[in-house]
C-alpha cells in the first residue's frame, strides 16, 4: 500500500515538472531555484549590456578615459576620490577646503555621491578615481534592473518583471543622465523606495519594525546618493498614500496602526544617521541660499515625448542633440516614443480591472505632467499654459528640484505597465499552445484569430520599443594628467596642505581638468580654483586671480603692474607657495610668462609636463 502511494506521488511530481512553462522548460523546475535563477540571469544580461555601452572606456584606458562628457563627470571623479582621502586623513568628508580655497565647499549642497564613493573606496584607493567612476557607471544598470525587478515582481510574473526592469534600467533617462550626472544615473533606490513603501502601507507581511527599518535604510541610501530623488520620492509617495486613503479609507483605517509604527521606526533610523549631515547642509559653512538653477528651464519639452535625443534613430549627425529646447542635452531625458505610448495604452486596456494598473497608469500621467515644469514647453517655445509644478515648486526645497528629472518615475511606471502587458502576452500564448496540443480542439473561432493578431501586435510593439530606445554611440572623454600629477609624480611628494594655484584655472563646467589632476595625485595640494555649488558663482570669488586666469583663454586679459600687484597680494593672503602651469586651451609658454611677470621675474622649473613656480614668501 505504501509503495503504491509513493509511486502515485512520484508520478504526480513528474507531471508537475513536465507541465509547460512560460520559459519553455529551459530553467530549473524547482520553484526555489527558479526564483533565484531569473534575477541572477537578469543581472548577467544587464551587466553585459552595460559593459557594451561603456566598452569604449574599458578598451581604451579606464584610468584616463570614461564614457560621458567633460565637466560634471570630472567633478564626480573628484567626489569619488575625496571621501576615501578625507576618511583616511581624519578630515570631515562633508566639507572640503582642497578646492575653492580658502572658503572651501559644503559637499552636502553638491552631488557628492557619498554612498557610492564609500562603497567604491577600495577601487579608488587601488586604481584611482577614474577607474572608480567607470565601475560606478558600469554597475548602474544592473543594480537598477535588480531593484526594479523585485519591485515589479510583486505584481507580475518573473519574466514579465525582468522585462519591465530592463526597460527601466536602460531607459533614455539613464542614457542621457549617464553622460553627465552620475548621481542621476544611480537609480536603484527609486524602485526600492516604492517597494518598501508598499510593504509599510499595503502589504504589511513583515514585522512592522522590520518594514520600517528597511524603509529607513533605503531612504538613507537615497539621501547619500541623490538627495533630490529622496525629496521627490517622499513627495510622490505621500501623494499616493493620500489619494488611496481618500478612496479606500476603510482599508487604510485597518492598516494605519502598523504603518504609523513602521514610519516611526523609519524616521528614527533615518534621523540617527542623517542628523549631522543635514546640520552641515543647513547650518554648516558655505551653505547655499536661494535657487541654484534658473526656474522653468530644465523641464521636459512636449516634443521630447516623441522626438528622440541620443538614440540611434534620431535624425542627423548630432542624433537630436541640436534641438532648440531649453536646458541642455544632458537633461533632455523625456523621450518615450510612439511605440511605448501604444504599449502603455494597450496595457491599460487589458489590465484596467487590476488596481495596480490603474494606480500605475494614473501615476504615469501625473508625473509626466509634473515633468513638464511650471509652464508647458513646445519645441523650445515657452507657453503661458499653467501646469501643476507651479504649486510644487513653492514647497520648501523644491525650488531647487529639476522637473525633467521626474522622468525616472515615468520610466518606472512604464516598466511596470509593460510587465503587465508581457504577462498577458505570455498567458495568451501559453493558452494557445496548450489548446493546440489538446486533442479534439474545434476549428479556431474568429475571436481567437483576433486574439492571435493582438498577441503578435503586442509582441511586435515591445520589440519596436527596444529598437527605438537603442542609444547612439556615446561621447567618450580622455583626460591624461601631466606626469607631474600622477600618483608617482612630484605632486605626490608635496608637503600635505600645500596651497597651489593650478592652471588652467577651474572656471567653468567644461574646464575642470585640474580637479581630476588633484584627485589622481592624492590631494596633496589645496587649490583656490574649482567648480562646485557654493554661495555665489560656482567658480568662487572673482578676485584678481580669476580676472587674469579665470577665462578659457586667460592671455586675453591685459596684465599691468597694478593688476600683477593685486594678484600677488591675493596669493600672499591665501598662503600660495606654488604656481603650477599645466597644459590647457592656451599657449603654455605665454601663461608661464604671465606668471613670471606677476612674480617679478621668477623663472619656472619645467618638469613632468608643467611649469612649477616657487612663490617668494
Amino acid at each position: 500500500m505504501m509503495s503504491s502511494q509513493l509511486a502515485v506521488a512520484s508520478r504526480l511530481r513528474l507531471a508537475r515538472l513536465r507541465r509547460p512553462r512560460p520559459d519553455g522548460g529551459w530553467l530549473p523546475a524547482s520553484p526555489r531555484v527558479r526564483r533565484a535563477a531569473v534575477p541572477a540571469l537578469l543581472v548577467i544580461v544587464a551587466t553585459a549590456l552595460s559593459y557594451g555601452y561603456t566598452a569604449s572606456a574599458w578598451l581604451t584606458d579606464p584610468t584616463t578615459t570614461w564614457v560621458g562628457n567633460v565637466g560634471d563627470p570630472e567633478q564626480n571623479q573628484w567626489f569619488l576620490g575625496w571621501l576615501p582621502y578625507a576618511i583616511g586623513h581624519g578630515l570631515n568628508p562633508l566639507i572640503s577646503q582642497h578646492v575653492l580655497f580658502p572658503d572651501g565647499v559644503n559637499l552636502m549642497w553638491n552631488t557628492s555621491v557619498l554612498l557610492p564613493a564609500l562603497l567604491l573606496s577600495p577601487v579608488t584607493v587601488l586604481f584611482g578615481p577614474t577607474v572608480a567612476y567607470n565601475v560606478a557607471l558600469l554597475l548602474c544598470p544592473p543594480t537598477a534592473a535588480l531593484a526594479a525587478y523585485f519591485a515589479i515582481r510583486r505584481w507580475t510574473s518573473q519574466f514579465a518583471a525582468a522585462g519591465g526592469a530592463l526597460l527601466f534600467a536602460f531607459s533614455p533617462f539613464f542614457f542621457r543622465q549617464a553622460q553627465d550626472h552620475l548621481h542621476m544615473a544611480v537609480t536603484a533606490f527609486v524602485p526600492l523606495f516604492f517597494l518598501t513603501m508598499d510593504e509599510v502601507f499595503r502589504r504589511q507581511r513583515r514585522r512592522w519594525w522590520v518594514a520600517g527599518g528597511l524603509l529607513g535604510l533605503v531612504a538613507l541610501g537615497q539621501f547619500f546618493t541623490a538627495e533630490e530623488f529622496l525629496a521627490t520620492d517622499v513627495l510622490l509617495g505621500a501623494g499616493v498614500v493620500a489619494v488611496l486613503a481618500a478612496c479606500y479609507w476603510r482599508v487604510v483605517a485597518a492598516k494605519i496602526w502598523y504603518a504609523a509604527r513602521a514610519l516611526a521606526v523609519a524616521a528614527g533610523v533615518f534621523a540617527v544617521v542623517a542628523a549631522y549631515p543635514l546640520w552641515v547642509q543647513f547650518g554648516g559653512p558655505q551653505r547655499v541660499p536661494g535657487t541654484i538653477h534658473a526656474p522653468n528651464v530644465y523641464v521636459n519639452d512636449l516634443a521630447n515625448l516623441i522626438v528622440p535625443v541620443g538614440q540611434w534613430l534620431a535624425l542627423g549627425s548630432a542624433h537630436g542633440m541640436n534641438q532648440s529646447w531649453t536646458g541642455n542635452p544632458g537633461e533632455w531625458n523625456g523621450y518615450l516614443g510612439i511605440p511605448l505610448l501604444l504599449v502603455i495604452l494597450l496595457a491599460l486596456v487589458v489590465g484596467w480591472r487590476r488596481p495596480i494598473v490603474r494606480v500605475a497608469g494614473g501615476l504615469f500621467v501625473v508625473v509626466e505632467i509634473l515633468s513638464f515644469g511650471p509652464n508647458l514647453h513646445i519645441g523650445g517655445h515657452v507657453t503661458t499654459i499653467w501646469l501643476p509644478w507651479q504649486w510644487v515648486q513653492r514647497l520648501p526645497l523644491f525650488h531647487n528640484a529639476l522637473p525633467n528629472r521626474l522622468g525616472v518615475y515615468v520610466y518606472l511606471f512604464a516598466g511596470l505597465l509593460t510587465a503587465v502587458l508581457i504577462d498577458h502576452v505570455i498567458a495568451w500564448v501559453t493558452t494557445a499552445v496548450r489548446a493546440g496540443k489538446s486533442a479534439g480542439v474545434p476549428a479556431r473561432r474568429p475571436w481567437e484569430k483576433l486574439r492571435a493578431v493582438a498577441v503578435g501586435a503586442a509582441a511586435g510593439l515591445l520589440i519596436v520599443v527596444v529598437l527605438s530606445w537603442l542609444p547612439a554611440a556615446p561621447a567618450v572623454t580622455t583626460v591624461t594628467e601631466p606626469a607631474y600629477f600622477t600618483s608617482t609624480g612630484e605632486a605626490a611628494d608635496l608637503p600635505a596642505g600645500t596651497v597651489a594655484v593650478v592652471l588652467p584655472y577651474v572656471s567653468g563646467p567644461n574646464l575642470e581638468d585640474a580637479e581630476v589632476w588633484q584627485a589622481r595625485s592624492g590631494f596633496r595640494m589645496k587649490m583656490p580654483g574649482g567648480w562646485l555649488i557654493v554661495p555665489g558663482p560656482h567658480h568662487g570669488v572673482e578676485g584678481p586671480t580669476y580676472q587674469v586666469f579665470g577665462e578659457v583663454f586667460p592671455d586675453t586679459t591685459t596684465l599691468d603692474d597694478g593688476l600683477a600687484a593685486a594678484v600677488r597680494a591675493e596669493w600672499r593672503q591665501w598662503g600660495v607657495t606654488k604656481v603650477i602651469v599645466g597644459p590647457g586651451p592656451y599657449d603654455q609658454n605665454v601663461i608661464a610668462g604671465q606668471v613670471s611677470y606677476i612674480l617679478g621675474g621668477v623663472q619656472p622649473r619645467w618638469t613632468g609636463g608643467v611649469a612649477v613656480f616657487d612663490v617668494p614668501q
